[in-house]
């Protein structure tokens, strides 16, 4: 689902409030997130990793704040095409990590 502000996370403002606070992470921290949500995909919705990377949206002048890391880049972009209950296993790892 696409939003006006072109975010497909932002319908959902507990899961762009986790997405969003990846960037205020250290690089260290959000590695350990990505590593871990990757995991999931790979265990619970592989097909999302399978996906052809030409559905995965590449902005060229890297504009976007995750454009940069090849990991988080591959994470947004995998959870964009995942169904709701995936996403709530997502915001449900979020919670358990929180401090």
């Amino acid at each position: 689902m696409q939003t006006e502000s072109g975010r497909w996370y932002d319908y959902d403002e507990e899961l762009r409030n986790y997405i969003d606070g990846l960037k205020d992470m250290s690089q260290d921290e959000r590695d350990v997130y990505i590593k871990e949500m990757l995991k999931l995909i790979k265990k619970d919705c592989s097909n999302l990793l399978e996906m052809d990377v030409l559905e995965y949206s590449l902005d060229l002048k890297r504009r976007r704040w995750y454009d940069d890391d090849p990991y988080l880049w591959m994470l947004i972009n995998s959870l964009k095409f995942a169904d709701r209950s995936f996403l709530e296993k997502i915001k449900k790892f979020f919670r358990g990590r929180k401090k």
